[in-house]
């Protein structure tokens, strides 16, 4: 029999974006689900240091007819060429030790905490589009796309215009 793991996920989670307001310099018992940290490859003076995106999410596993709770730690790292393996814990405790590089996984020993804002990955929208599409002889044709704001995101004046302006002529 498999295994199935399912989430919700997260208004942190990078497939929604990146928004700085959401990181924080410590994840704990009172702040994980909403909140991410960001840890940094490469000492303070290496010109090359790299952001790297860390939060925590709370899923269930269901594996031969038992559930259980489980807490992964998502990771994004902003260069291609290295990655780090999702991490899946038993307890909330283990997860945050990690994230936060506090115990000996290879994140605390490959990377640092941040020093502030200036070290954070940039704001960015979310990396997907949702299309609809219809079957038209036999092929399907795009109908609509839309791409999410985040829910951080504030649409300047020229966006909103261009928005109402799309929506009064359909």
């Amino acid at each position: 029999m498999g295994i199935c793991t399912s989430y919700v996920t997260p208004p942190q989670d990078v497939m929604f974006g990146i928004s700085q307001a959401n990181i924080v310099a410590k994840l704990n018992k009172r702040n994980w689900k909403t909140k991410a940290i960001c840890r940094v490859m490469g000492e303070e003076d290496n010109p090359r240091k790299v952001p790297v995106y860390i939060w925590v999410k709370k899923g269930e596993r269901f594996a031969e007819g038992k559930k259980e709770t489980i807490y992964t730690v998502g990771i994004y790292v902003l260069m291609p060429e290295k990655t780090f393996a999702k991490e899946h814990f038993l307890t909330l405790e283990e997860a945050l030790s990690y994230a936060n590089g506090e115990d000996d996984g290879d994140l605390g020993y490959e990377t640092r905490p941040a020093k502030g804002p200036h070290e954070y990955p940039p704001d960015s929208d979310p990396p997907y589009v949702i299309s609809g599409m219809r079957v038209d002889r036999d092929r399907h044709v795009p109908k609509w796309s839309y791409r999410p704001a985040p829910p951080h995101r504030k649409l300047s004046e020229a966006e909103k215009a261009k928005w109402s302006s799309k929506r009064d002529s359909s």
